[in-house]
């Protein structure tokens, strides 16, 4: 009788439990939202790398009427000088600081650290790359119609500049996911280095070096003009996960000042 009257109890406990009517979520669902951004940013990171060669492609037919086949020849060995160079001089930094970013996730002073002494490393180390190169190779190419010692000088200095001012800050930017301000970074060193190229080469006439010139003002104007994304910038470390203290901000700002020239924006 008594087992009856137990096994009655937990009949009327479980009619009385409330019955839970939603369904549980499929791992699928879960993911999603995580796949969606993946997608989102993969797709905003392509095209932010493929909107330069995009307005480069739509400029050729002005370029080529302007430069003669001769120059143009030496414009693109100068750019492909200039793009292997890049990958030489950052010595795979942008892994680092990408790895790096990461593992040190809730580190606010390891990420500051790592970005400073990568940064620090990368300032003067291109530049000094770009001079060994071309004390190598300028004699070589002196005796060849390839490429000219000068505009092979323009090509390492682009390319040492363009390391210096963006391995870090682009990493970074993708580091923390920050799709805009990453975009908006691009965007600016494009259409800079653009309408420099338009008045140098298609209103000053000044050739292929007004070309590469180009490059340099507009990677350097675009690096020393901060705004939150570099560390000589009012609000440097934002973004790696807080402020420096007022002596660390200005060696940093009196390094960079060193390699690169004074900051546009303080």
């Amino acid at each position: 009788m008594s087992s009856i009257q137990a096994r009655d109890g937990d009949r009327t406990e479980m009619t009385d439990r409330p019955v839970s009517t939603t369904s549980p979520r499929s791992p699928s669902q879960d993911k999603s939202p995580g796949k969606a951004t993946l997608l989102r940013s993969g797709a905003a990171y392509t095209l932010a790398s493929a909107i330069p060669r995009a307005v480069g492609f739509l400029l050729l037919p002005i370029f080529t009427r302007i430069l003669s086949p001769a120059d143009y020849g030496q414009l693109s060995v100068a750019l492909s000088v200039t793009a292997v160079a890049s990958i030489l001089f950052a010595l795979g930094f942008e892994v680092a600081v990408f790895r790096g970013l990461f593992q040190l996730e809730g580190d606010a002073e390891g990420r500051s650290a790592l970005v400073r002494n990568l940064w620090t490393f990368l300032i003067p180390a291109p530049l000094a790359m770009a001079a060994v190169c071309w004390v190598v190779v300028a004699p070589i190419l002196g005796t060849s119609n390839v490429l000219s010692p000068g505009r092979l000088a323009l090509s390492l200095l682009g390319a040492a500049i363009l390391v210096s001012a963006t391995t870090v800050p682009l990493a970074a930017l993708r580091a923390d996911n920050r799709v805009r301000d990453y975009m908006i970074l691009n965007g600016l060193i494009t259409v800079t280095s653009t309408v420099l190229t338009l008045a140098l080469v298609a209103w000053l006439r000044v050739g292929v070096d007004g070309w590469l010139v180009a490059l340099i003002v507009a990677t350097h104007s675009v690096s020393s003009s901060p705004c939150g994304w570099f560390p000589t910038g009012p609000e440097a470390f934002r973004l790696y996960g807080r402020q420096e203290d007022s002596a660390a901000q200005h060696l940093r700002r009196s390094a960079f000042r060193g390699a690169m020239g004074p900051p546009a924006c303080r």
